[in-house]
């Protein structure tokens, strides 16, 4: 074998190693049972980045939340738009807090962790879903008649 096909070849294998740290790194995906990812999607303990959770229920608009309404729980803070907003989420975490821990709900469902664009959300009997991007929201949707959530429930319950 040729001195440039050798490259080439050596090349290839170390993008094809390279590319799932790449993944990993910039968008946070990687398969759920490698459990590299805490169980809160947060930057810098900050979870939505930074989205008032409670918004995504009560407001036609998400709102951004405000670092002066933080609220730590456990390792991971949360901001608020309002008072009112921040004592619900404290009184009920649970009803609040996005499923699958933040993470892209369509990833998943597929066995894999992705980071989330917090203005691409859908709210289903009530629970908070977010994703990636409009794609993923839109085939998330679509399939919501065929079992994609209970799917997602069992992936993230096996990580």
């Amino acid at each position: 074998m040729s001195s440039p096909v050798k490259i080439i070849l050596l090349f290839i294998g170390v993008l094809v190693l390279l590319t799932p740290f790449a993944l990993f790194y910039a968008m946070k995906v990687s398969p759920l049972s490698w459990q590299l990812l805490g169980p809160v999607n947060e930057n810098s303990s900050l979870a939505l980045k930074g989205y008032d959770a409670v918004s995504y229920f009560h407001d036609k608009n998400i709102a951004q939340g405000d670092r002066t309404r933080g609220l730590r729980i456990n390792d991971t803070i949360w901001y608020f738009s309002t008072e009112e907003n921040k004592l619900m989420f404290k009184t009920f975490p649970d009803k609040y807090q996005p499923q699958y821990g933040g993470y892209c709900a369509t990833a998943v469902a597929s066995g894999f962790t992705a980071d989330i664009n917090p203005e691409v959300w859908h709210i289903e009997k009530g629970k908070l879903y977010l994703f990636f991007d409009e794609g993923a929201k839109n085939d998330f949707v679509a399939n919501i008649d065929q079992g994609i959530i209970e799917k997602a429930d069992r992936e993230w319950a096996q990580r």
